[in-house]
């Protein structure tokens, strides 16, 4: 229930950054199945693709250098999500403006269904990769992500079997979904928004 608020930290090694943070409240426990996978996946593309948007701004209107949507929930009492940008000659006014515009426009209208369809075949290419690179993967990698899984009481699928969860999980997915998951998302406290500069 937070109220927006602000944090600015300046100082000659700082360096020029902004962020606006939601913070919610923290995930339960679920069994690592293709239904978590839908929600974690669906989340996903509302990310990639207000992050793509920003960009494209930036480029566009040279407002600032770049964005990008970083979401987290390793802490189990809450989760984060953030949009941070690099302003541009250290106009965070102006970067700031620009970035909550673009957040306001995707809250009120939401992705396209043409942005959602991309966005899930770029993902699906991954998956693509992954399987094709099933036998080059190195041996530490591989022990690695064992292990984080069975820290974590998750599945370690192969390839195949995470392509095959992951086109269950995408399955029927449009614009509805996406937005959903935007809403739940960008939800709870704030927003927080920290600016840094020199």
């Amino acid at each position: 229930t937070r109220p927006t608020d602000a944090f600015a930290v300046q100082g000659a090694e700082v360096p020029t950054s902004l962020a606006i943070c939601k913070v919610g409240l923290g995930q339960p426990d679920r069994a690592d199945d293709v239904a978590r996978k839908r929600d974690a996946e669906v989340g996903e593309l509302w990310r990639t693709i207000l992050t793509r948007r920003l960009n494209e701004r930036a480029m566009a209107d040279k407002s600032f250098l770049g964005a990008a949507v970083i979401y987290s929930d390793i802490d189990p009492e809450f989760t984060v999500v953030c949009v941070a940008g690099a302003p541009l000659d250290d106009d965070w006014k102006r970067a700031l403006g620009a970035i909550d515009d673009e957040l306001r426009r995707f809250a009120a209208h939401g992705p396209t269904e043409e942005e959602v369809a991309t966005a899930i075949d770029n993902r699906r290419s991954t998956y693509r990769g992954a399987v094709s690179g099933a036998d080059t993967r190195a041996t530490p990698d591989l022990a690695n992500r064992l292990m984080r899984d069975l820290l974590e009481g998750d599945v370690t699928p192969t390839p195949e079997e995470d392509m095959r969860a992951y086109n269950a999980a995408m399955k029927d997915v449009g614009v509805k979904e996406v937005r959903a998951a935007f809403a739940r998302e960008w939800s709870g406290g704030g927003p927080l928004i920290t600016i840094g500069g020199a």
